[in-house]
C-alpha cells in the first residue's frame, strides 16, 4: 500500500493511510491481526491471528487446535474427524495420506 504524500519545499511528508503501519516512505502495511482486503486493513477472523504485513486472509491461522479459516464465510472451522490442517495451505488433509 503506498502513502499518502504531500509536497512540501525542498521535501515531501508522507504518512500511511488510518489503519495501516510503515514509516510512510517505503511501504504502508497492515498491522498484526488483520490483512490487506481492497486496499484496507480487514481483522482476521474471531480466534484467529496473523502477523503484520500480511496481504490475504489464508495467512490468518487460527488459533484453536486442528481449526482452519473458512475464507468464504471469514470463520475458523474445525477440520473433519480424520483429517489434520495444513497451516501453509489453510486446508485439512485426510492423516490416512
Amino acid at each position: 500500500m503506498l502513502a499518502n504524500c504531500v509536497n512540501t519545499e525542498g521535501s515531501r511528508n508522507c504518512i500511511c493511510p488510518l489503519g495501516f503501519l510503515g514509516n510512510g516512505v517505503d511501504d504502508c502495511y497492515c498491522p498484526e491481526n488483520m490483512f490487506l482486503r481492497n486496499s484496507s486493513c480487514q481483522s482476521c477472523p474471531l480466534n484467529s491471528v496473523s502477523q503484520e504485513n500480511v496481504t490475504s486472509i489464508i495467512d490468518c491461522k487460527c488459533i484453536n487446535e486442528n481449526h482452519f479459516v473458512n475464507t468464504s464465510s471469514q470463520t475458523c472451522e474445525p477440520c473433519p474427524y480424520g483429517s489434520l490442517v495444513d497451516l501453509t495451505l489453510n486446508i485439512c488433509q485426510s492423516k490416512f495420506i
